[in-house]
């Protein structure tokens, strides 16, 4: 993710802190979505929005989150 700092400056970065915040949005509009499913199975119906990366690197994380 391309982020800027403090002094104006832009560098990528990556990890958890990169991806918790879009995990996190696309969990909100799913929950919008469909209440009732998200509210049985959250972690499930976040997982089922994940599309799998074949030969992606464990610490990169498990695939792309697509927002429906």
């Amino acid at each position: 993710v391309l982020s800027s700092w403090l002094d104006g400056r832009y560098k990528f970065e990556d990890g958890t802190s990169m991806a918790a915040p879009h995990v996190a949005g696309v969990a909100a509009l799913l929950a919008q979505a469909n209440p009732d499913a998200y509210a049985a199975d959250p972690f499930g119906t976040v997982l089922r929005a994940v599309k799998k990366l074949s030969g992606a690197r464990r610490d990169v994380g498990a695939g792309i989150i697509f927002a429906p």
